[in-house]
């Protein structure tokens, strides 16, 4: 246990008591008894007090009278609950029909009046020895965290097409949606040419079925038989205000006048 104890940062401590003369005792105990490893950071008398202190100071460790002048200890444990995963409580009270409740609101400990010394010491290392866990952890998740800032991002997940096939021996082909050049369509087929062969995929659906799966990944249909990888190709002007784009194979292709608003948008977009 002393070596969970005996960790360089100290611990705030914060004490809630309506008497002066029992928050006195506890000052003097925590001195005693812990003057090297917690640091009494705030006190307070009343439940309003105690809460705006609470919120400036943000306590690991809570001494809490349960009677105080204008309200309970519970009442400061309701408001400021949001920090609860971060404080742990020692109720110090006189009033043991209380007990029950605390247990409900998740103390340490639950120390009476006149406090005893061995009890009191024996709440706090408890305590402690919660608030060095969390810490170490928090301390542990702080490193990981610089350690994963520190490495390279991984590679995207590469996203894929799947090619269906009236062929029971080779029912489906699956493409990198990135290695595809360009689609051309042949009846009721499409051919895929893509940068991985000469030989393009040949797809038992219609070139409109890849127009839709594509269009989201950025392509752009030019004609009613040619969809397109903008990135793969080249656009220029042609007659009359036609928009040409020439493909990978260098083959051209003038718009038709049913995509050449899309066209354009893509186009002053790149502008842009």
């Amino acid at each position: 246990m002393e070596s969970i104890l005996n960790a360089p940062q100290k611990i705030r401590a914060m004490i809630i008591d309506d008497q002066p003369q029992a928050r006195s005792f506890l000052r003097r105990y925590l001195e005693k008894f812990f003057a090297a490893h917690i640091e009494l950071v705030a006190e307070a008398d009343r439940v309003d007090a105690a809460v705006a202190e609470i919120e400036r100071v943000r306590p690991e460790l809570l001494f809490l009278d349960i009677d105080l002048t204008d309200g309970t200890g519970f009442e400061v444990l309701d408001v400021v609950e949001h920090l609860r995963p971060h404080m742990q409580v020692i109720f110090v009270t006189s009033f043991k029909e209380h007990l029950k409740l605390a247990i409900r609101y998740d103390a340490v400990d639950y120390l009476d009046k006149p406090l005893i010394s061995k009890e009191f010491v024996q709440g706090v290392e408890r305590a402690m020895v919660k608030i060095r866990a969390a810490q170490e952890a928090r301390r542990v998740a702080e490193e990981l965290d610089k350690l994963k800032a520190k490495l390279p991002a991984p590679p995207p997940d590469e996203t894929i097409l799947t090619i269906r096939h009236l062929n029971d021996a080779n029912p489906e082909t699956r493409l990198p949606i990135s290695t595809i050049l360009y689609c051309l369509a042949d009846g009721s087929y499409t051919k895929i040419f893509h940068a991985d062969s000469t030989i393009p995929v040949v797809a038992s659906h219609t070139i409109g079925v890849y127009e839709q799966e594509l269009e989201a990944h950025g392509f752009l249909r030019i004609s009613r038989s040619v969809l397109v990888n903008p990135q793969r190709c080249r656009f220029g002007a042609g007659k009359g205000n036609r928009i040409v784009v020439t493909l990978p194979t260098s083959t051209e292709h003038t718009v038709e006048p049913l995509y050449n608003e899309r066209v354009s948008a893509y186009l002053k977009k790149l502008q842009a």
